[in-house]
Parts: C-alpha cells; sequence; structure tokens
C-alpha cells in the first residue's frame, strides 16, 4: 500500500511539473460587458510575473458562421503591461466572442496551446456607446490606409503614435498619425542642409584618373 501511495505522488508531482498554468484573467470584457465594432476598444487583464513576458491577442467566437477563424487584435503587447487598446473591425454584432492569449513568436492557438481563454462577451454594432465599465467616453474610429489590418495598439502616452508593443491608454478619441506629414510628431522636423560640391569634385577626378588610365593603356597597345 505504501509502495502504491509513493507511486501515485510521484505521478503526480511528474503532471504538475510538467503542466504550466499562467494567472492571466482578462477584467474587461467580461460576460456582461461589451466591445463596439468598428472601433478601438479597451481591455483589461490581470497577470502574473510568472507569467510570459511579451503575448499576443486573437478573436475567436463559438459560432464559427459568424468568425470562421481566430484572429489577430494584438500582437507582441506586453503582458504586464495589463491593458491595451485594440481595434475590432467590422465584425457581426453578436454575443459568443472570446479573447485567447497565445504565444507573441508561434501565434498557436490550438486548444492546448493557448496560454488564456477568457468568458464569453458581446460585440455590439458600430456607433454604440462604449461599455460604462471600459472607461472610455468614446469608441475612436480613425483609421489611415495602413492600419487597415487589426492588432494596432496604441500607447498611453504616444497618442501621435501607433506601435504594436506596449498598451495603457484613457480611451480618448485622439488622433491618429496622418500620411500627408501634417501630424504633431513631424511638427519640429527640419531636414539638415547638405553640400553636394564635395561630392561633385570628387566624382570629377574620379573620371579624370579613369580617362588617363584608359589613354595610357591604348598607348601601351598601339606602340607594342
Amino acid at each position: 500500500m505504501s509502495r502504491n501511495t509513493n507511486l501515485t505522488s510521484i505521478i503526480h508531482l511528474l503532471l504538475l511539473a510538467t503542466t504550466t498554468t499562467w494567472a492571466f484573467e482578462i477584467t474587461f470584457p467580461g460576460p456582461t460587458d461589451y466591445w463596439v465594432a468598428c472601433g478601438w476598444n479597451n481591455m483589461t487583464w490581470k497577470s502574473d510575473t510568472a507569467d510570459p513576458r511579451t503575448i499576443a491577442i486573437m478573436l475567436t467566437n463559438s459560432n464559427k458562421t459568424l468568425l470562421n477563424d481566430d484572429f489577430e487584435i494584438g500582437n507582441a503587447l506586453q503582458g504586464s503591461e495589463n491593458a491595451a487598446l485594440v481595434y475590432i473591425p467590422c465584425l457581426s454584432a453578436a454575443s459568443g466572442y472570446s479573447v485567447l492569449f497565445v504565444n507573441a513568436s508561434q501565434y498557436d492557438h490550438k486548444q492546448n496551446k493557448v496560454l488564456y481563454t477568457s468568458p464569453q462577451f458581446t460585440i455590439k454594432p458600430k456607433g454604440t456607446a462604449p461599455d460604462p465599465a471600459s472607461g472610455q467616453s468614446s469608441i475612436p474610429s480613425q483609421i489611415q490606409p495602413y492600419l487597415q489590418t487589426p492588432g494596432i495598439v496604441l500607447p498611453q502616452d504616444k497618442t501621435d503614435e501607433v506601435t504594436n508593443t506596449t498598451a495603457k491608454h484613457d480611451g480618448n478619441n485622439d488622433a491618429l498619425p496622418r500620411l500627408d506629414g501634417s501630424s504633431s510628431s513631424f511638427g519640429t522636423f527640419q531636414p539638415a542642409q547638405h553640400s553636394n560640391a564635395g561630392l561633385s569634385a570628387s566624382m570629377l577626378l574620379n573620371d579624370l584618373i579613369f580617362i588617363a588610365v584608359i589613354a595610357a593603356f591604348t598607348v601601351l597597345v598601339v606602340t607594342s
């Protein structure tokens, strides 16, 4: 009996050693909360120091006629940041959506590889007021041509820049950078002036040396 008990304990310890659990827990959106389609939505979560430093966020739905495959809405997020503002495209307004936390380098969203799966929540149509629990006063919807894919995350204190790495934001309707260069990020940029005089002189000297070498070679061939 004692040997069997010891064997059972050893097997249990081995299973614990080979099974990794993470402390990730979505705090928004929860089962009674919602996101709004066609705009930037806040998400928050809890994490532990043992959790992966970077994660990718994927959206899924139990109804595959609404969303036939999981897709990424946030890449290389810092797991310890515990907040992100992610763009939700114009998906069908419905319940049954969940967020998956997956490996940030392998994007493996097979069931046994997912780090964390959130409870199901709802996505509401474009134009719906933000969920009161989101902390947002509005749903920003500005999208530039090069931002038409999901997965862009806005940093908290740099509202004129776009990154895919970190995420804390107050959810205000902040301006994204514009392709015409009129964003405030470019307001103080002054291109440095450089003179081409030295370069032109150097190129002329190289041309003269090349001509002299060709001429000398021609004379050598003719007189030999």
